[in-house]
């Protein structure tokens, strides 16, 4: 299938077994027009966790779309004093991560442009903080919202659990907000709604339990979608089988991160492509 084309739809016909066999897929051009693609042999489904979705639920296959984990991630920006903890401009982007159980810490560097884009605060406060862009270092929480989301009318809607996830949230911002403050931190920007600084002497947990009260509250952003299309043996739980064939048909198979039936905590490549292997690299894959 060409980048520039879209899949509308799978187009079936009947197996001898009762089962669907995909004949043929229907694409929307970029025009405007419609083509129809005939299958050789069958049709191997990986537009991503909500592509893929949205694709299957269009092509009459139900129950997709459903328990869609992310990894949510926040800022925390730190001012650092003259000449403390290296300079801004010679850093890579992320070299390294501690893994706290519950949630991750990330760090990250950022050029202007796109620290701009990360840095809190609003209007005059924010132009403030950029010009001391030379001295702010930034990292990030990672964790993972597990099974949280649902495609709703093509879109994804995605709601963090307040009794679960937002616990996380706050002592993971706190968190790092610590780091930054044993590493000399002056003072710390959060991602927040309000645009709040933490400073060195504040309960630092009082002030998240305080300030995230709703995931609103907080700048959040998200990364690596999986499941919609959990791969279990029983239908009733998955749209794929463990083969990651669709249930109830004979030809259709999807190999992108859609089938997992949870959420993998850290950077989803790798182990999409170990997917994509397994569910292809059969002698014959379609049986």
């Amino acid at each position: 299938m060409l980048p520039e084309t879209k899949a509308e739809q799978i187009l079936w016909q009947e197996a001898a077994n009762g089962k669907l066999e995909a004949e043929a897929v229907r694409l929307v051009m970029p025009d405007g027009s419609k083509r129809i693609v005939r299958t050789r042999v069958g049709v191997v489904v990986a537009g991503g966790t909500i592509a893929s979705s949205k694709l299957l639920d269009a092509s009459g296959i139900e129950g997709t779309g459903y328990q869609i984990s992310l990894n949510v991630a926040s800022p925390v920006v730190a001012l650092m004093p003259d000449g403390k903890g290296g300079n801004a401009w010679d850093e890579d982007q992320m070299t390294s991560y501690v893994d706290c159980g519950q949630y991750l810490l990330e760090s990250h560097f950022q050029p202007p442009m796109a620290m701009a884009s990360l840095m809190p605060g609003w209007f005059g406060t924010h132009a403030e903080r950029m010009k001391n862009f030379s001295r702010v270092h930034s990292a990030g929480i990672l964790f993972p919202a597990d099974r949280r989301g649902q495609v709703v009318d093509g879109k994804l809607k995605f709601v963090l659990d307040v009794e679960d996830d937002l616990p996380v949230l706050r002592h993971a911002m706190a968190t790092l907000t610590k780091v930054h403050f044993a590493a000399g931190a002056i003072e710390c920007y959060p991602a927040l709604a309000s645009g709040k600084t933490v400073t060195r002497g504040m309960d630092i947990d009082e002030f998240f339990r305080r300030e995230i009260r709703q995931q609103d509250d907080l700048t959040l952003s998200s990364s690596h979608p999986q499941g919609g299309n959990a791969i279990n043996e029983n239908p009733q739980y998955g749209i794929v089988d463990p083969r990651c064939r669709v249930h109830g048909t004979t030809n259709v198979l999807v190999t992108d991160a859609s089938v997992f039936p949870s959420c993998i905590r850290v950077n989803a490549q790798w182990t999409t492509m170990a997917m994509a292997h397994y569910a292809t690299g059969r002698s014959d894959p379609f049986r």
